[in-house]
C-alpha cells in the first residue's frame, strides 16, 4: 500500500490557479441556462433570478449554484486575453448570471440577483490573493469585438462600493477632463493606456475596444466613440491601479 505524507515538507514555492474571476449572462432563462452549461461550456457557478421574472426557476429564493469545482476548468472564457495571460479558462472562475438578454438589447438584474452575486464574489476572493481588483472583469472586457456580456446594465459600480473589483475616483477623472478639454489624446493614446490597464485588442477595430470599456465604467452611453469623459476614466484608472502600484 503507497504511504504519503502530506504535511511534513509542504513547500512554500506555490500559489493559486485562480487569477482571475469573470462574470457572464447566460441570455437564457434557468432552464436552458443549466442545459447549456452541462453541454460544451460550462462555468464554476450559475446565479438565477428571481421566480418572478424566470418561472423556469423553481425556488422562492436566489441560490448560487455550484457547476465545477473551483480546482478545475470550466469552459466559460473562449479566446480571451487579460494583461500578460491568453486562455482564462486556465486560471480564471467563472460566474454565469442568468439574464435573458438579447443581441438588440440589455436586460436589468435584479437587485435580489445582485445581491447573491455579490456574496457570491466576496465568498470567492476572500479565498484567492491573486484575484486583484483589476483581475474582477466582464467576459466583454476579456473578448474584446466578440462578447458583450454581462452588459450595460450590469452594476460595476455597486461591486466596487462592496468591495469587488476596480472603480476610478472621481476627482480623478474631473483633473483629466479638465486637462483633455484643451486637448484630448488621440484614439491611439487611450487604447495603449487601455493596454496598460489590461486590455487586449485589434488595432483596426478601437471602436469596440472603446464601447466595451464604456459599458463597464460608463454605462450610460457605450457607442464606442472615444470621448474626453471616455478618456479622462481610462486615464483615471490607469493612474490608480497602475501607475501608483509601480511606484510602490
Amino acid at each position: 500500500m503507497l504511504e504519503i505524507d502530506y504535511t511534513t515538507h509542504l513547500s512554500p514555492a506555490k500559489n493559486f490557479r485562480q487569477r482571475f474571476l469573470v462574470l457572464h449572462y447566460t441570455a437564457l432563462n434557468f432552464a436552458d441556462s443549466v442545459v447549456a452549461l452541462k453541454g460544451d461550456v460550462s462555468a464554476h457557478y450559475l446565479v438565477p433570478t428571481l421566480k418572478s421574472i424566470d418561472s423556469t426557476y423553481p425556488l422562492d429564493k436566489i441560490v448560487a449554484y455550484s457547476l465545477v469545482s473551483e480546482e478545475q476548468r470550466a469552459w466559460h472564457a473562449g479566446v480571451s486575453d487579460w494583461k500578460d495571460r491568453s486562455n482564462l479558462n486556465d486560471t480564471a472562475i467563472g460566474i454565469e448570471i442568468v439574464n435573458m438578454a438579447t443581441d438588440t438589447e440589455f436586460v436589468p438584474f435584479a437587485d435580489e440577483q445582485i445581491d447573491v452575486v455579490i456574496k457570491l464574489c466576496k465568498n470567492i476572493l476572500a479565498r484567492y490573493p491573486d484575484i486583484t481588483p483589476t483581475n474582477v472583469v466582464a467576459h466583454g472586457d476579456i473578448a474584446v469585438g466578440r462578447k458583450m456580456d454581462p452588459g450595460a446594465l450590469f452594476p460595476w459600480k455597486k461591486l466596487y462600493d462592496n468591495g469587488i473589483g476596480a472603480w476610478y475616483d472621481d476627482e480623478t477623472v474631473e483633473k483629466y477632463k479638465t486637462e483633455f478639454a484643451v486637448s484630448i489624446p488621440t484614439p491611439e493614446d487611450v487604447a495603449n493606456k487601455l493596454r496598460n490597464y489590461g486590455y487586449k485588442y485589434d488595432d483596426a477595430d478601437l471602436g469596440a475596444l472603446f464601447r466595451i470599456f464604456q459599458m463597464h465604467f460608463r454605462n450610460s452611453k457605450y457607442d464606442g466613440i472615444l470621448d474626453i469623459e471616455t478618456a479622462a476614466i481610462a486615464y483615471a484608472l490607469v493612474e490608480k491601479y497602475v501607475d501608483l502600484k509601480k511606484k510602490k
